[in-house]
């Protein structure tokens, strides 16, 4: 009986899936941007990817997350302490779908040299504003293969949050493979050869090895200043909730699983990284349990108690999320020495 009411369920969604892609689809078409027309993301991280596979045997070691690995993970420092030769593949919007995409091609890359992959994996967040959409990873990431963990997600909610989560759906499928979506890809296939970033943008990449600085001061760094530490109380608040209780494995988490074992195949050492001051902490210590549970390294830096700092001083703050260059190296020194102690060597320096 449930397996018939599952099965229903993904039938009527379908349906109503395909006719409100077709009616959005028109709506969103009007809203396109010609300028953008030849990325579907930022030509930074295009940039990123064409310097890792042009580079790939003179890299050991590779951060893949969101902007908190771009904008906190300083290959330099990193480098410095460990003897290996990093490179960050952080980039702002890199959420779960790209980062594992990125994965895929890492491994398709088949470096000879590639010892360590660290793996920051925030949760899926649809897009947002029709005005982002042409540079997007989220958008980027979609595909067809990835309904039946939508679909698991619509099961498992209930009320306003499903009929949230399916018109997310709609929206970035439409957008991905209609109407726009169609326009886009069509241009992208019959412009392939002549797609390039400017070589100023792959200059800052090669030369900061794929890190961000994130420094600002007057006005705006007063603002923030002024409200930072009840935000920064609430985000430390996320690690003392206990999320171990009514764990159990989705679909996604079991695709995660299965490109850390190919990794792992490839004689690559895979960690996964937790950041912290983000406000998705509940979703990646609840990932933590089942990370563990499948014998995956998990290197946890988000703990309040153990590391105050990242809290709770302004020194090293840029803004909620991210920290200032400062806090970069501090993140980046403590996450090295997690790491050697994990990999059992010595600090270089």
């Amino acid at each position: 009986m449930r397996i018939r009411n599952f099965i229903k369920e993904i039938v009527v969604y379908g349906i109503i899936f395909f006719i409100s892609a077709l009616l959005l689809s028109t709506f969103i078409y009007a809203q396109g941007d010609s300028e953008d027309i030849m990325f579907y993301e930022t030509d930074r991280l295009v940039a990123k990817l064409e310097y890792m596979k042009s580079n790939k045997n003179n890299i050991d070691t590779v951060f893949i997350g969101s902007s908190m690995t771009e904008r906190g993970v300083i290959p330099e420092v990193f480098d410095e302490q460990t003897g290996l030769q990093s490179f960050n593949l952080g980039s702002a919007g890199v959420r779960s779908f790209r980062a594992l995409q990125i994965v895929d091609e890492l491994i398709a890359a088949d470096s000879n040299t590639l010892k360590y992959v660290f793996l920051e994996i925030q949760p899926h967040v649809f897009a947002s504003g029709v005005v982002n959409y042409n540079t997007n990873p989220t958008i980027f990431s979609t595909k067809w293969s990835h309904l039946p963990i939508y679909f698991e997600g619509l099961i498992l909610k209930d009320g306003v949050a499903r009929s949230t989560l399916f018109f997310n759906i709609i929206k970035d499928f439409a957008y991905k493979y209609t109407g726009f979506g169609i326009k886009k890809q069509i241009a992208i296939m019959a412009n392939s050869e002549n797609i390039h970033v400017s070589s100023d943008v792959y200059s800052r990449v090669v030369q900061d090895s794929g890190f961000m600085d994130m420094t600002y001061a007057g006005d705006k760094r007063r603002e923030f200043l002024a409200k930072n530490s009840n935000i920064m109380k609430a985000r430390a608040d996320l690690y003392g909730v206990n999320v171990s209780d009514g764990i159990v494995t989705d679909l996604f988490t079991e695709e995660i699983i299965s490109k850390v074992s190919l990794l792992q195949e490839m004689g690559v050492q895979v960690f996964i990284l937790i950041p912290p001051r983000n406000n998705f902490l509940d979703y990646q210590l609840r990932q933590k349990h089942m990370y563990e549970n499948n014998k995956i390294t998990v290197i946890d830096l988000a703990d309040y108690k153990e590391y105050p700092d990242f809290y709770f001083s302004d020194d090293f703050a840029y803004d909620p999320l991210h920290f200032n260059l400062a806090g970069a190296k501090k993140y980046t020194l403590e996450l090295s020495k997690k790491f050697m102690t994990l990999a059992n060597k010595t600090l270089v320096n």
